[in-house]
């Protein structure tokens, strides 16, 4: 069997007053090819210089498709941010969609470095410089480092390179066991939480009746956790079902519930129906949405009692992420992080409240949660809670967090684990689109 090797780009992004830093960077990386060839680690550098074929369409362009594909941008800047066009240099513009990568989990990262000694050109681009340095440093997720010489600079791409690369070490390793146990990756599901809510709202806007259906997410709620997704096709358990939401669309129907397996019959159904004198949600997508409407509710008040006897089904999650959106989404974060480490002990003994908390926060791509799903993923005493967070970590693509990963792979005995590890590991670098 061949052994798996990874090819990590790096894409070299800076104006040409740095022509010598970009020979150094080049080089650097070179030298360090054969070195962590070894570790099956192929690094191939990328510089516009030579690469950009003669064309009639913006070679800028060109050269933003190669960075696309980069795992790393190393970008140096010290007299000017370089020549603007279409209101932006070339440099900025690549720094820019490398930061947009990383931040979105499709490349790892981005070494940043301004040269400090004296420029003896244009003043005004100077202080160009000077201002976006500044603003960088305004940036808490942003690190710059400083150097004044070539020989300086020299030695500390050196150093973060190799720092950069140890990182990777064991990955292709992990990804060769997941490919071995479960080759490739299964599609995506074709039908998703957006696609869910749009079909809903042809039939009818859910939040256009805002008091009656937080009656039915209470109702759905209490329903879920005490019967599970069998609740969908009992009665309606509320005080106020006998008299009807007044103001949504039921109909009067003696019909048994059968199940529908696609939502284009949601056009036909009513939101609720009244058999026997009794309420029904009119379709089990309406359960599903009312359920995750009255999650969000839940969460937000932080209620454990809405998540803490009965796991919720797929369907559910996905409404959940779909009106799980804007400001609303960072409370939500702030309560699932707190349930998910266990803070003053709330979650204590409740095992399915910290299972969600890690499954939900990587359906949103939390990514501001990632250092508690790694620690979690290696201390909380509970298998599934370990598992959620490693399988949310590779939903996130949280790259940074791979060493932690690769480590437990190592360190544990648990083949369910290992498989999830390594599984989150190729989702997070693109070798198969694990569902997880």
């Amino acid at each position: 069997m061949a052994d798996l090797a990874l090819r990590l780009k790096v894409f070299i992004a800076s104006p040409s007053d740095v022509l010598p830093e970009r020979d150094i960077a080049h080089s650097a990386i070179v030298d360090l090819q054969r070195d962590y060839a070894r570790e099956g680690l192929l690094i191939e550098p990328y510089r516009w210089e030579g690469r950009v074929p003669p064309t009639f369409r913006r070679a800028q362009s060109i050269a933003n498709t190669q960075l696309r594909t980069a795992e790393l941008t190393i970008a140096i800047f010290w007299s000017t941010l370089g020549t603007a066009a279409r209101g932006i240099t070339g440099s900025i513009e690549e720094l820019t969609i490398a930061g947009e990568r990383v931040a979105k989990g499709y490349a790892d990262d981005v070494l940043l470095y301004f040269k400090t000694c004296t420029p003896t050109s244009d003043p005004t681009k100077a202080e160009e410089v000077r201002g976006f340095k500044e603003a960088i440093r305004s940036i808490p997720e942003v690190f710059a480092v400083e150097f004044a010489s070539s020989d300086e600079f020299r030695e500390r791409i050196r150093r973060d390179l190799r720092s950069w690369l140890d990182r990777w070490k064991g990955a292709p390793h992990v990804c060769a066991y997941a490919l071995a146990k479960t080759p490739g990756g299964a599609p995506p599901a074709r039908i998703t939480g957006e696609n869910r809510l749009a079909t809903l709202k042809q039939r009818f806007d859910p939040f256009a009746c805002s008091d009656t259906g937080l009656k039915l997410s209470t109702s759905a709620i209490a329903m879920y956790q005490a019967l599970g997704p069998e609740a969908a096709g009992e009665a309606i358990t509320s005080p106020w079902a006998s008299n009807g939401p007044s103001r949504l669309l039921f109909r009067e129907t003696a019909s048994n519930r059968s199940p529908i397996k696609d939502l284009q019959p949601l056009l036909d159904a009513s939101v609720v129906v009244r058999r026997n004198g009794e309420l029904f949600f009119g379709h089990e997508e309406w359960f599903y949405f009312y359920c995750a409407w009255g999650l969000l509710d839940a969460i937000e008040a932080a209620d454990i009692s809405s998540v803490e006897r009965r796991p919720y089904i797929n369907p559910i999650h996905q409404y959940l992420k779909a009106i799980c959106v804007g400001s609303r989404r960072r409370g939500v974060s702030n309560v699932l992080r707190s349930w998910l480490i266990n803070a003053d002990g709330i979650t204590e003994g409740k095992p399915i409240v910290r299972n969600f908390a890690a499954y939900v926060l990587g359906m949103l791509n939390a990514i501001e949660s990632q250092e508690d799903l790694a620690r979690v993923s290696d201390e909380d005493t509970g298998l599934d809670v370990r598992l959620y967070c490693v399988a949310s970590l590779g939903r996130m693509r949280a790259r940074v967090q791979m060493p932690v990963l690769i480590d437990l792979f190592d360190r544990t005995q648990d083949e369910t684990l290992r498989l999830m590890v390594a599984q989150a590991v190729s989702r997070m670098i693109g070798i198969a689109d694990y569902p997880l």
